[in-house]
């Protein structure tokens, strides 16, 4: 199954909050990169925008945290809880996602030793290259299928309820005609 730019992003995405979650190392409001504030700002850079207030700075930083918030839920639901497992490797296995822990911890793993070969995070996780490579990929696809899933019922929950049953197309093979 090939898994589109948006679904691939929207994984990287929620692997990142997931983990930033795991290690929640910072506390109070974050600090900023200054690329981070130059896009904030609109290219401007050096001292304060014309624009800005304390205010805006509270607004973005609740905004965020609100963001962070909702798709962690998401995260979590794909993923699942992190529980303790002395007889994995790392230490720790998930329960309650979506995704079969075997094939999120290989995602998780992907995202979080980024900079490793493929065999080296295999290794740490007490798998063969093939194996890892074979859960990743399957791991990809079912978050995938389910993020396509979870955005076919946010877009019938944001709908009008009129406009659910006029699309013109053929029924469940319910016949109401008789």
């Amino acid at each position: 199954m090939a898994i589109d730019q948006v679904l691939r992003a929207e994984i990287e995405e929620l692997l990142v909050i997931y983990l930033n979650s795991l290690e929640q190392h910072q506390a109070g409001w974050d600090a900023q990169s200054i690329l981070q504030t130059i896009a904030d700002h609109h290219g401007e850079v050096g001292g304060r925008p014309a624009r800005w207030k304390a205010s805006d700075k509270v607004l973005h930083q609740s905004q965020r945290v609100r963001r962070a918030h909702t798709k962690l839920a998401k995260a979590v639901y794909l993923f699942g809880r992190v529980a303790a497992d002395t007889s994995s490797n790392i230490g720790i296995t998930l329960k309650g996602g979506i995704v079969p822990a075997r094939n999120a911890l290989c995602l998780i793993a992907s995202r979080f030793y980024s900079s490793a070969s493929q065999l080296a995070i295999a290794d740490r996780l007490g798998l063969t290259e093939g194996a890892y490579t074979g859960r990743l990929q399957k791991g990809k696809e079912l978050a995938a299928v389910e993020l396509e899933k979870l955005a076919q019922l946010e877009a019938l929950l944001s709908s009008e309820p009129s406009g659910l049953f006029g699309s013109g197309e053929p029924s469940s093979g319910l016949n109401n005609s008789r």
